[in-house]
């Protein structure tokens, strides 16, 4: 009888002390994971300018939205992203349009008689009547 209870709890203490290593190891994750991500994100987002990340995505960024903008405006030209200065704009409630630079995929500047150029005018006047 006392063998059978001297294995249980030398079993019960083997199950304690390995839940308590993956604990640890788990705990030990979610705290890198956040110090990180508290590093990459909520810093980069308070101070754009002096992140390292924001400096190692704009050529990537710019990069990949000259190949979009070129293949959806078939142009040929170079977009130059700076996503500090677009976080920062955002942060002071400027419009998306001007920061992703839009003008080469759609210019509204030339968009003066859109009545006419969509043929809205008679939707609208049927709607109304």
């Amino acid at each position: 009888m006392a063998s059978t209870c001297s294995g249980i709890m030398f079993f019960a203490n083997a199950i304690f002390f390995l839940l308590a290593i993956f604990l640890f190891i788990l705990c030990t994750a979610f705290f890198a994971v956040g110090a990180l991500g508290e590093k990459a994100l909520c810093k980069t987002m308070e101070n754009p300018g002096d992140s390292e990340i924001v400096n190692f995505v704009n050529p990537l960024l710019s990069s990949e939205m000259t190949n979009i903008y070129n293949s959806i405006a078939d142009g040929d030209f170079k977009v130059d992203f700076d996503l500090a200065k677009i976080i920062s704009d955002i942060h002071s409630n400027t419009a998306i349009y001007p920061l992703l630079q839009l003008h080469y995929i759609f210019d509204i500047e030339n968009l003066t008689d859109w009545r006419e150029t969509y043929e809205i005018g008679p939707l609208i006047d049927t709607a109304k009547s």
